[in-house]
């Protein structure tokens, strides 16, 4: 059964998908200053050794990759397969014009064109909502990793170092062309520290999956891609139990209702503590899948005048409310931008926060917490916004600088 996929950007939706692309070779790497080529070992020699102690993470044992060491980082190359592991080493350039806005383009993408003069202070008003100019700067996501399903990551200053970039769909290009997963990379943990760009939790960890893939000059995705990307993150845990991850960011919405394969690799993966965060989608309307599914955090989104965004979307199943229109964020070409809006923006923010959330609770317990203990966090830290219509904002806005007492 074909599956219609759309990131979660402001109306129109900008990318659609289709299920059922054969996926096998899944890439991987990490930002470095080095391109490298690499090749697998012979095909009979992986048959020999059981797919938990081969080089990869992959479950099902069919894609078997050599860890290559570029500089201290570890990027997993399959055969055949040429890795760029990107770095941005300068500082990115003046950023835009605040007249300049992020577009969705016809086919898919994202783009600068014309728009509004952002006021004074502008940038800064998403930090100044959540409350996160008045959190102690150690609070900072520290230990957290954030999976991050979406159109890849792309080289930028403000991230060197934080993020690993994976290819779940064959092409072997983990950097993102679309604009969409660097912004929002940016957002959960953005920041070199010798720059003003600040994101919610610059001490965490972004494991970008790129589930998006072109085709037609149209941006796809599928079920499956979606699915392996969740079975990889599984396997990593168990693997490298010490060093897991904690929260998976979704920032797409599926066209025409819910997906029982997506629904069951996300249940599962709950099941396993994992937090999942989804946007509730774009359309003025009900909560779209895979927010709508009960175990999932959603999202909607907020203006700066703690308005209900003109797109998001609300419903019974809406949870928090976040920043979403009027971003200062990345942009995939190694500068900054204005996004005009979107509610996968407030699940980055939201992201961004449960991170936090899970770094004290550990710093106080010695232990992770639960999804369900995340949730009721986030919940006694939310309050209702007044401008916003009493069914419109699930449980309101949360506020950073309560985390520390509400663990």
């Amino acid at each position: 059964m074909k599956r219609i996929f759309a990131l979660l950007l402001a109306l129109p939706c900008a990318l659609s998908v289709c299920a059922q692309r054969s996926m096998r070779d899944v890439s991987r790497g990490t930002f470095a200053p080095t391109a490298i080529t690499g090749a697998r070992q012979q095909q009979d020699e992986e048959q020999k050794t059981p797919p938990r102690q081969r080089n990869t993470l992959t479950p099902d044992g069919q894609d078997v990759l050599v860890p290559v060491n570029v500089d201290g980082a570890i990027i997993y190359v399959p055969r055949g397969k040429t890795i760029v592991a990107p770095n941005n080493p300068q500082p990115p350039q003046a950023e835009r014009p605040a007249s300049i806005h992020y577009t969705v383009v016809a086919g898919g993408g994202v783009r600068f064109t014309r728009g509004r003069e952002m006021p004074a202070g502008a940038r800064a008003w998403p930090r100044e909502a959540l409350g996160l100019n008045n959190i102690a700067p150690e609070l900072n996501g520290a230990g957290v990793n954030i999976a991050l399903l979406d159109s890849g990551v792309s080289p930028n200053y403000e991230l060197n170092g934080k993020v690993d970039v994976y290819d779940m769909t064959g092409a072997g290009n983990p950097s993102d062309t679309f604009g969409h997963g660097t912004a929002i990379a940016g957002i959960l943990v953005g920041g070199s520290g010798e720059t003003k760009f600040k994101s919610v939790a610059p001490g965490a960890r972004v494991k970008s999956y790129k589930i998006t893939y072109e085709e037609n000059g149209e941006t796809k995705t599928s079920s499956a891609h979606i699915k392996q990307a969740v079975a990889d993150i599984l396997e990593y845990n168990k693997l490298r139990p010490a060093n897991r991850i904690d929260i998976i960011n979704l920032s797409y919405g599926l066209d025409d209702g819910p997906d029982k394969g997506v629904e069951d690799a996300l249940s599962k993966a709950y099941q396993n503590g994992i937090t999942i965060i989804s946007g509730a989608g774009n359309d003025a309307n009900a909560v779209r899948y895979p927010a709508a599914y009960g175990f999932v955090i959603a999202t909607g989104a907020i203006n700066r005048q703690k308005q209900l965004f003109a797109y998001s979307n609300y419903g019974p199943q809406l949870d928090f409310m976040a920043p979403g229109e009027d971003i200062f964020a990345l942009d995939n070409a190694g500068g900054y931008g204005w996004l005009e809006g979107g509610t996968s923006y407030s699940s980055a923010y939201i992201s961004g926060l449960a991170a936090l959330v899970i770094q004290a609770w550990q710093n106080k317990y010695k232990a992770k917490p639960s999804p369900q203990q995340v949730y009721a966090v986030l919940k006694k830290i939310s309050a209702p916004l007044p401008s916003v219509p009493e069914g419109k904002q699930g449980l309101g806005l949360p506020d950073a600088s309560k985390i520390p007492a509400a663990v």
